[in-house]
């Protein structure tokens, strides 16, 4: 079976820290599966489409390039693309996202081999009305840094027309595919009006390799009053600044409390004027002792800090799923995040995890208190976090995608995809 992905990855041994993704875990399982003959096309920096073979799967790198009007890279490179696809022939086409122009390809009748699966990573029509994070117009222009003003469209007001410019290109993708698989019910119920006629696959997300090991969070091995929380993306609908202001609200009471936050931020003239707007509020809040930035962290040192950490925060006004959630209840660390989008189908709230309102900054310090007062509440949320969360092997997810990929070969011959 000849599957053909469309992604954002780029499959490499030569990992930045902090890049590792699920979809990482997803190619490690099916490729050893007998029966699957993995490709993989995808973008990045390069002049010419490159050929780069990793494991087994057969690469094709193409160049970033500056997209049309109509969300379409040139015709040169679409022919190229054509290319590619006729020469590998695929049984199956797997397109991941639609943040890229790949589902345009499929929906305007240029990917004519193989049957198609839209796989839902992230809603941009949904994630759009969050854009600003709740700030006030004051806030989103101090969120103007050296970084904007050279280069305007990495503003977040430049980010808000380009969500609202993709969520119109994401409706068109949705509604043209016969097969769509996600794992969010969230997810699903959009999916369902906006393509009533599609068959919605579920599907499962498999975890990093070591965010399933034996390595747990033990009450009695923790850091006290410590907060871990990751930052992938330095944009205000991420909700770092609820959980910064949260912190200084706790810091009344426990005087000694730290933030880590893990991710990549940038410096000088690559460092964003949210991140900026961040560093204000620590400065201004007096917190330059209790918020600690760690910079990029590879997985093994994540699970290290996670699993000695008191709690795990996730502030994000919207997700589509939560991979860094999930990761962290795997680990038994007792958990917190907003009650939005899919997040709430993470867990049981009081029992194995627990939520706050998007933004709210009085109520996700209120949760985090109960969790540095209670050694109880914390232990039981551990234990129930790795029970709830995670049930299943990534060997049974890799069967889960198995059985898609034939239900598809076996029931898309009649459907025009």
């Amino acid at each position: 079976m000849k599957i053909l992905w469309f992604s954002n990855r780029l499959f490499t041994d030569d990992k930045i820290k902090g890049t590792g993704t699920w979809l990482d875990s997803m190619a490690d399982i099916l490729i050893k599966e007998e029966s699957i003959q993995l490709f993989n096309i995808t973008q990045g920096y390069t002049k010419k489409i490159s050929q780069i073979n990793y494991n087994g799967i057969q690469q094709y790198l193409l160049p970033n390039q500056k997209l049309r009007s109509n969300g379409l890279p040139s015709q040169k490179l679409i022919k190229q693309i054509i290319h590619i696809v006729d020469s590998i022939n695929p049984d199956i086409i797997h397109i991941w996202g639609t943040e890229s122009y790949w589902g345009l390809l499929s929906s305007r009748g240029h990917l004519n081999k193989g049957l198609i699966i839209l796989e839902i990573q992230g809603l941009v029509s949904q994630i759009k009305k969050y854009v600003f994070g709740g700030l006030t117009i004051h806030q989103l222009f101090q969120c103007i840094n050296i970084k904007e003003v050279l280069k305007p469209s990495t503003s977040v007001f430049s980010l808000k027309r380009k969500f609202t410019k993709k969520s119109k290109h994401e409706l068109e993708i949705i509604s043209s595919h016969s097969f769509i698989s996600t794992q969010s019910e969230w997810v699903r119920s959009h999916i369902s009006f906006h393509n009533p006629n599609a068959r919605i696959l579920k599907t499962k997300i498999p975890l990093r390799k070591e965010f399933v090991g034996e390595r747990k969070w033990i009450y009695d091995q923790i850091n006290s009053n410590v907060i871990f929380t990751s930052i992938s993306s330095n944009a205000p609908y991420k909700g770092m600044h609820t959980l910064i202001d949260a912190v200084s609200i706790l810091k009344k009471s426990f005087p000694n409390v730290k933030l880590l936050i893990a991710g990549y931020v940038g410096s000088g003239l690559r460092e964003s004027g949210y991140v900026k707007f961040l560093k204000k509020k620590i400065v201004t809040n007096g917190l330059i002792d209790n918020v600690i930035w760690l910079g990029p962290q590879n997985e093994e040192e994540i699970v290290t800090i996670l699993s000695t950490s008191h709690v795990a925060v996730f502030p994000s006004l919207i997700e589509s799923y939560g991979v860094a959630v999930a990761e962290s209840l795997s680990l038994g660390v007792p958990t917190i995040t907003s009650y939005s989008g899919a997040l709430p189908e993470q867990g049981i709230d009081g029992e194995s995890i627990l939520f706050f309102p998007p933004g709210d900054t009085y109520v996700c310090a209120y949760k985090i208190k109960k969790i540095f007062d209670s050694n109880s509440i914390a232990e039981r949320l551990s234990k129930n976090a790795s029970k709830y969360n995670r049930n299943i092997t990534n060997n049974e997810i890799a069967k889960i995608q198995l059985s898609i990929y034939k239900e598809v070969l076996n029931n898309g011959s009649n459907i025009n995809c």
